[in-house]
């Protein structure tokens, strides 16, 4: 009788053993199918749901370009009128690299009509600035609207100085100066009178095509 029951309770147990093993693997797959499929599957459809946002968006705003666009060219227009009809004009060029010629030769004619002797003058094309507001569009306009800016040093009298001053203020192109350093020239020692300046200047531009 003892036997039979040792018999009996150590097929119970087995049976127990059995159930906790199959428990056991049952969770173990639960947590496999979550890690491996469903986990994967619920990222990749956040991502395509983020993308179709985005894409959706992106047309919305082309739609919008779109309607706007008769209103968009006409305001253009009306101020490349404004600007041709003004006092003070910005710089026209096709590129860069004449803009920074024109640049150039604007601060030599006004240093040379100043009596000032020009030393050195950079117009570095690196020094192009966007107009802010003009990418947030998205458009790709006929014109784009940037800034160019120039270091010109020249040496001569406070008078010249101030007339150059005054003629890159009041000049037919708008140029804003920026930055001004003012010094004795280190190699004229016993002229007190002969100065040496540097000005970082910035002048709007347009790009035509």
């Amino acid at each position: 009788m003892v036997r039979g029951d040792s018999m009996r309770s150590g097929g119970a147990v087995s049976a127990r053993e059995w159930r906790v093993m199959g428990l056991g693997s049952g969770v173990l797959a639960l947590a496999a199918l979550l890690t491996f499929v469903v986990v994967p599957m619920v990222s990749r459809w956040e991502l395509r749901s983020a993308r179709r946002d985005a894409l959706s968006a992106r047309l919305t705003q082309l739609q919008s370009l779109i309607v706007r666009e008769a209103s968009l060219q006409q305001r253009a227009s009306s101020r490349e009128l404004a600007l041709a009809l003004s006092g003070r004009r910005v710089l026209h060029a096709p590129s860069m690299s004449l803009a920074a010629s024109a640049l150039q030769s604007l601060l030599q004619d006004a240093a040379d009509a100043s009596q000032l002797l020009v030393d050195r003058v950079e117009v570095p094309l690196n020094g192009a600035l966007e107009t802010p507001g003009a990418a947030s569009t998205g458009a790709v306009p006929s014109t784009a609207a940037t800034s160019i800016t120039a270091t010109v040093s020249v040496t001569g009298d406070v008078i010249g100085l101030a007339a150059l001053l005054d003629m890159l203020q009041r000049g037919p192109r708008a140029v804003q100066v920026e930055r001004l350093t003012v010094q004795i020239n280190p190699s004229l020692r016993g002229a007190t009178d002969v100065l040496q300046a540097t000005l970082g200047v910035r002048a709007p531009l347009v790009i035509t095509p």
